[in-house]
């Protein structure tokens, strides 16, 4: 079985958890890594630290916005969904079951017209074998 390359990366992980020692080397490269990518702002120029705080000040508007766009749900609210959830549910299920129960008898009527055209179909073929026996 070939695995691609997330599975494999995925049992690498795995793997590693197992090992606390090698992990935690593991998690101090990836720290590394990351934290010299990244900046403090006090290592910034004024212009680069200007653009850093405009990107904070918008993600934090846009939070804000975000946190006041959201409905605020109670929990009356909350448990008279779920009862009226629970009751549309229990409709649901009874439709289904009631399809169900269609579906196989139609099915078995189905059945009983497929038994009796294949009866029919084999009594035909045979009359015509002795048709044409009889005329040879």
């Amino acid at each position: 079985m070939v695995l691609t390359p997330a599975e494999r990366a995925k049992r690498y992980r795995e793997k590693l958890k197992e090992n606390p020692d090698k992990y935690e080397i593991q998690r101090q490269k990836q720290l590394k890594r990351l934290k010299k990518r990244q900046k403090k702002v006090t290592e910034l120029s004024e212009e680069e630290k200007h653009k850093q705080r405009k990107i904070w000040r918008e993600q934090k508007r846009k939070q804000k916005e975000n946190k006041k766009t959201k409905p605020k749900v109670t929990s009356k609210e909350v448990s008279k969904k779920l009862r009226s959830e629970g009751h549309s549910l229990k409709i649901k299920h009874l439709n289904v079951c009631k399809n169900y129960k269609k579906a196989l008898n139609y099915i078995k009527i189905l059945k009983l017209r497929l038994d009796n055209l294949r009866k029919r179909f084999s009594r035909v073929q045979q009359m015509h074998e002795k048709d044409i026996t009889v005329k040879k």
